[in-house]
């Protein structure tokens, strides 16, 4: 039995007429009679009464109308899900992302998103750079938010920035510096440096380094600390600065002073897929960035 028979044979059973079905499924009246006889054939028993004036259902022919229209409809849903699919309508999208820079954003984006497309499931996973870096490059995340430093020299990444975010040094309310409205990095060469340890933010390590080296110093005292809270702890109690994009003032507490590094780039907050990924879901999620004027 083949889904082309069911469509003839629902198809003379609405019109109860062989010639009328056979003109509007655009086949011969032959081919027609052909696939009824063979159904009829496959069934063992009659599906029509059929005389040279009228065609009427047998009481067979009713019992299986009802259940050849509901496989033609659950076929026809199947084809339409597949095709959505195929178009990114229908699928998942694993997003991964950086809370502090995304804070504001993620979550009126997610909610437009979904809202859009209610058939494409979104799992988020918060990481940091290193993971990040690490999950985009295997492919096993679909997209990411991150930052421009944690990612350009990959050339299997496309990234496109969001925005653009000053470095900025943070430093406890008593410090010297911190009645200066205008700070350099040159500023900071006498002074102590808490970083995040290099196994734990490796691309922030290496870009506070870089800041300073570029600059003429390396920091002569740097205390390295786990997590971002406890970096900007040991700010406050002033035993030494830090540098961060501007982003992580959310986690800053009123003893902190921020200022902003002058005549340095800024950071750029991007997103971020693999070359190689093939998630047709991908092309409509940065449709809606763009629509929104994210990118």
């Amino acid at each position: 039995m083949q889904l082309n028979q069911l469509q003839i044979f629902i198809s003379v059973a609405e019109y109860l007429n062989f010639t009328e079905a056979a003109n509007r499924l655009f086949v011969t009246q032959s081919s027609v009679s052909q696939q009824i006889a063979q159904l009829e054939k496959e069934i063992g028993a009659a599906l029509f009464i059929r005389n040279k004036r009228t065609v009427q259902l047998t009481s067979v022919g009713t019992v299986f109308l009802k259940e050849a229209k509901e496989i033609v409809q659950k076929a026809e849903k199947a084809i339409e899900k597949a095709q959505k699919a195929q178009q990114g309508y229908i699928g998942k999208l694993r997003i991964g992302f950086l809370a502090a820079p995304m804070r504001d954003l993620l979550p009126n984006f997610i909610r437009s998103f979904t809202q859009k497309y209610p058939e494409i499931e979104i799992e988020l996973f918060h990481f940091d750079l290193g993971t990040l870096n690490e999950k985009i490059v295997k492919n096993e995340l679909d997209v990411i938010f991150s930052v421009l430093i944690a990612i350009e020299h990959h050339i299997g990444i496309d990234s496109k920035v969001i925005s653009s975010v000053p470095n900025c040094v943070f430093m406890s309310k008593e410090h010297p510096l911190a009645k200066k409205s205008n700070i350099t990095i040159k500023d900071l060469e006498n002074e102590s440096f808490i970083l995040r340890e290099h196994n734990e933010a490796p691309q922030w390590f290496d870009h506070t380094i870089m800041l300073c080296s570029k600059n003429g110093f390396i920091p002569k005292k740097i205390t390295q600390t786990r997590r971002i809270e406890s970096t900007l702890i040991f700010v406050e109690a002033g035993l030494g600065i830090a540098i961060f994009p501007e982003y992580i003032q959310s986690y800053a507490t009123p003893n902190l002073v921020i200022r902003k590094i002058e005549k340095e780039d800024d950071i750029k907050v991007v997103v971020c897929h693999n070359k190689i990924n093939r998630n047709p879901a991908l092309q409509l999620f940065y449709d809606e960035l763009e629509s929104l004027a994210l990118i």
